[in-house]
């Protein structure tokens, strides 16, 4: 057993042990998959859209009384947060996190996240985005949970990705 502080938190940590996890499939020792864990912090990308992505809660997004949204989709990277951009529809900020993700670089791994059922249809949008990507080697899915969903909000969708060793 070996403890590994992998910097990052929520799937975040999941992709340390995933790429752990292939290198000890590859043949890896204990030793060098802990060493892969914990030099992949700073190629871990996040994309996201917080709460309130469901029809009914629009008006959490900032919507006018014209019905143009504002939804804002934000970055993580090496523990910062950062705005990727704020776009008028949801369909405008799918297709900017699936190019931000497909821009991070050659070989991605790629997990895509919903918080509950109201984002389901918005991760599976963005998955299809994301898949037949040429670079894109591996597509997961998960659910958001509790401990970083406290601070998402329901209707929220998330992606994490790491080039692939």
């Amino acid at each position: 057993m070996r403890i590994v502080d992998s910097g990052t938190a929520g799937f975040g940590t999941s992709c340390c042990v995933w790429a752990a996890a292939d290198a000890v499939a590859a043949g890896a020792s204990l030793d060098e998959a802990a060493q892969v864990a914990e030099k992949l912090l700073p190629s871990i990308g996040a994309v996201f859209v917080l709460g309130g992505l469901d029809p009914l809660c629009e008006t959490r997004m900032g919507a006018d009384p014209e019905g143009q949204t504002d939804v804002p989709v934000m970055t993580a990277r090496d523990g910062k947060i950062g705005l990727l951009g704020r776009f008028a529809t949801m369909v405008d900020a799918v297709d900017s996190m699936a190019d931000y993700v497909i821009d991070w670089g050659d070989r991605l791994k790629v997990a895509v996240g919903h918080s509950d059922s109201t984002s389901a249809p918005l991760a599976d949008a963005l998955e299809a985005g994301i898949g037949p990507a040429a670079n894109v080697l591996e597509v997961v899915r998960y659910r958001i949970g509790p401990s970083m969903g406290v601070y998402t909000g329901p209707g929220s969708v998330c992606c994490f990705m790491f080039p692939a060793g």
